[in-house]
């Protein structure tokens, strides 16, 4: 993570992210002692199978 973290001030990025399922307590526990801390919390569910696209709206 390191390397990762110099790079990313290397190129002057502001914000480095890192994207953890909720289920993996232990990656969650690594990543927390290397310094990052959860800011956001993305949920989601999972839809049947063969539900397809939703339809677009046309405009009319």
């Amino acid at each position: 993570m390191a390397a990762v973290l110099d790079l990313a001030a290397a190129v002057g990025a502001a914000d480095v992210r890192l994207a953890v399922w909720t289920f993996n307590e232990r990656a969650i526990r690594l990543y927390e002692r290397m310094g990052p801390t959860a800011r956001q919390l993305t949920m989601g569910r999972l839809l049947p199978r063969g539900a397809g696209p939703a339809p677009v709206p046309d405009g009319r």
